[in-house]
């Protein structure tokens, strides 16, 4: 991917993102404040002179109320209706996310520098992604999916990001499931009582993620987890 293909893709990306934004009436401060960003910085993304993360994509279209995939395909909006409320999980988002690339790089045997060559960055600029330290900017993130031949499909799966409202936690809109009696009943009572909550939903499916996750995996996101809670 030549740079000026990555420049269109960035002010491309930059105009979705302030379409999104203007359709539910936020302003930029308004949305900044919401996704936890100076208002520069989220000026920057609008006019392409920076690149946005996934993490940061997922939390602004939960925000406007559109699919996320409103960013990069041809979805049809719904009617504007903004969420006023900040989502929240963004920074765990993003060390998810590192894993999971790191994961699929093992996995594709592709060496840490080489990935970092095919996007232009150093290693140790790969690392501190891989770390969740660093957001990935998403025309950089398509051309390491596509060096490990992993489809952007399975970083999105039945992904929801939490938002918090009276001072309680709850999943995205778009999580309606639950667990029905018969399943239920297979539980102890208090692990029952956990599940029937629809807003418990997201934490199974990330103890579902973390099954597969190898050793290493697992002890890099923990890491991860301890940096941003201590």
């Amino acid at each position: 991917m030549t740079e000026k293909t990555i420049e269109i893709q960035r002010k491309m990306l930059g105009v979705l993102m302030r379409n999104a934004r203007q359709r539910v009436g936020l302003t930029v401060p308004e949305t900044a404040s919401l996704l936890g960003l100076d208002a520069d910085t989220l000026t920057a993304y609008e006019l392409g002179k920076a690149e946005a993360g996934l993490p940061t994509l997922e939390a602004l279209a939960e925000i406007c109320r559109v699919p996320v995939s409103y960013f990069w395909a041809d979805d049809a909006l719904p009617d504007p209706t903004p969420r006023t409320d900040a989502p929240h999980g963004i920074t765990l988002r993003r060390k998810m996310l590192g894993v999971l690339l790191a994961q699929a790089r093992r996995q594709a045997d592709v060496s840490a520098e080489d990935a970092a060559q095919a996007i232009g960055v150093s290693a140790d600029a790969l690392a501190e992604m891989e770390l969740g330290k660093a957001d990935v900017p998403f025309s950089q993130l398509k051309t390491l999916l596509a060096l490990y031949k992993m489809p952007l499909d399975e970083l999105l799966a039945e992904v929801d990001i939490p938002v918090e409202t009276n001072g309680k936690t709850e999943p995205a809109p778009a999580s309606q499931e639950t667990f029905n009696t018969a399943e239920l009943a297979h539980f102890p009572p208090d692990v029952q009582e956990f599940l029937a909550d629809p807003t418990n939903i997201l934490y199974v499916k990330l103890a579902m993620k973390l099954h597969n996750l190898s050793a290493d995996n697992l002890r890099a996101l923990a890491e991860g987890i301890l940096e941003i809670t201590y």
